[in-house]
């Protein structure tokens, strides 16, 4: 489903997920969501999609990383989250 949205709050949401925002721009995405049940509603889709591309590409590189790669990347997470 493809909801009519205008261009700026489309611009607001992309920026948002992308980690762009403005302090200001924060603020007017804020003020859109509180307001349009339609900037909600692209915002969750626009989440969904994001999730989406995000677990696929973390499924691709799985399957392309040896072994050593994958242990190492294990490794890394493990250390992060310490």
């Amino acid at each position: 489903m493809r909801l009519m949205i205008d261009e700026r709050t489309e611009q607001l949401v992309t920026r948002k997920l992308d980690g762009e925002l403005t302090g200001a721009e924060s603020h007017e995405l804020n003020k859109l969501l509180i307001r349009s049940p339609q900037a909600r509603a692209l915002m969750e889709e626009y989440e969904r999609a994001d999730a989406l591309a995000g677990e696929a590409l973390r499924a691709a590189f799985e399957r392309e990383a040896s072994p050593d790669d994958r242990a190492a990347q294990l490794a890394r997470a493990a250390a992060s989250w310490r």
